[in-house]
């Protein structure tokens, strides 16, 4: 029957019930699987870091003087801002040692890093404060056999690992701000080369963050369903720890209790109990977009599904306030800062300037990316004469509330929502300092 919306409306049961769906409810493509010489992960890596090169750009140039970055604090000082929770942890093997006297130790204050002897992997990455590892890494190449005729076996039971073996590990600089460069084979259960990798460790200055360059050569090319067949990041933590996954979705940090998963900008490993003081471990991807959780504790980044070289940089932090905003300088080949002075649950967007605005307006977007609705506070470095909610067309949202304050704006913002504001300053911009509460 042929009938108005309206009529449609009232006579259907139930069309006036609100339905509302967590974001990590709705499918995805899988990847097609790898043949020979392709590699379906090469357009959507390119994809990513084209994307994130003109997100950075636009950034850069619409905050530029309206919003500092944060103040880099001194390793120390930094290293010792955990409010006086108890004794600092130290390895025995340290004590009474100067840290440049461990060739395989790198120590910025913030995290100290060290390499796996035999594997030349990350062995462990942690904080002054912690009481033990917060992650491990390392290389290898996932085959899968085939299943046994007559009987049906989940892929995870026929996965077979080729695995690091390191032939030399050298540490060039000091334990501040050196670099660990490991080169082997990785070698299957029977001890044969499959491959060969170098692997270089260092720190951020200024942040708790690892980088991970990565470089892979196989003797033979990938081939099949990617999940099944690659060459991956393997990340693992303890498996006594209680943890939740979330990965990057329109770079929002989402749960997720998918064992396969796209995550190309970040992947958090999260106290179950939420961001508390203990801090999550933040995987930033650069781009990469596939990962399978292989077993309740152990992560797999997927750097190459068909092809036989991988060439990567991958970053790894303990308690990093921000990950979207590492996650886009990384994806963007720049090495990540202390970013941008705002609520640590928000991102911001910058739109470009529209005909006929005036040199003091800036369009911005406020993106609530962790799941937690509340007020966000934002102190700009100019003075503000007026600032307002508009939708994406930019009409103004009379039911929105905007309070402005000399040089802060306050708006609510609900889960994982978007709200675009037009801001008018006083003045055009300047190099003034700015924060937030």
């Amino acid at each position: 029957t042929f009938v108005t919306p309206a009529e449609l409306m009232s006579r259907t049961v139930g069309s006036g019930t609100p339905a509302s769906f967590e974001p990590d409810a709705f499918a995805f493509t899988p990847p097609p699987d790898a043949t020979g010489e392709h590699n379906p992960l090469r357009p959507p890596v390119a994809a990513a870091v084209a994307e994130a090169g003109r997100m950075l750009a636009g950034r850069q140039a619409g905050l530029s003087g309206r919003i500092a970055a944060a103040a880099t604090r001194p390793p120390a000082a930094a290293a010792r801002a955990d409010g006086g929770r108890g004794p600092r942890w130290l390895p025995a093997g340290l004590l009474g040692r100067r840290r440049d006297d461990d060739a395989l130790l790198l120590d910025n204050g913030l995290v100290q890093l060290r390499p796996h002897p035999r594997t030349g992997g990350l062995l462990s990455l942690r904080r002054p404060m912690d009481r033990g590892n917060r992650i491990s890494q390392q290389l290898a190449l996932r085959t899968t056999a085939a299943p046994s005729p007559g009987r049906w076996e989940p892929p995870e039971e026929r996965a077979e690992y080729a695995v690091m073996e390191a032939e030399a590990i050298s540490r060039a600089g000091s334990a501040a701000d050196g670099t660990i460069e490991s080169r082997g084979r990785l070698v299957d259960a029977a001890g044969r080369g499959v491959g060969r990798f170098t692997q270089r460790l260092s720190l951020v200055a200024g942040l708790p963050l690892a980088l991970i360059d990565i470089d892979v050569r196989l003797d033979e090319p990938v081939t099949g369903p990617v999940f099944e067949s690659h060459v991956a990041s393997r990340f693992a933590w303890h498996e006594n720890e209680d943890v939740e996954i979330r990965r990057s979705l329109h770079l929002q940090s989402i749960v997720t209790e998918r064992t396969r998963f796209p995550a190309p900008h970040f992947v958090e490993i999260a106290p179950e109990a939420g961001r508390g003081a203990g801090g999550g471990v933040a995987i930033l991807t650069a781009g990469l977009p596939w990962h399978l959780r292989s077993s309740p504790h152990v992560l797999d980044a997927i750097l190459l599904a068909g092809g036989r070289e991988a060439a990567c940089r991958l970053a790894v932090g303990v308690g990093l306030e921000r990950p979207w905003d590492a996650a886009i300088e990384l994806a963007a080949g720049v090495i990540p800062t202390t970013g941008l002075v705002v609520p640590a649950n928000v991102r911001l967007t910058v739109d470009p300037p529209q005909a006929g605005d005036l040199p003091t307006i800036l369009r911005v977007g406020l993106v609530e990316s962790v799941g937690r609705a509340g007020d966000v506070r934002i102190e700009w470095a100019d003075e503000l004469v007026r600032a307002g909610a508009v939708d994406s067309l930019g009409h103004p949202l009379p039911d929105v509330a905007v309070t402005v304050a000399g040089r802060t704006t306050t708006v609510r913002l609900e889960r994982y929502q978007w709200l675009q504001l037009v801001l008018e300053f006083a003045t055009g911009a300047t190099g003034a300092a700015g924060g937030a509460a």
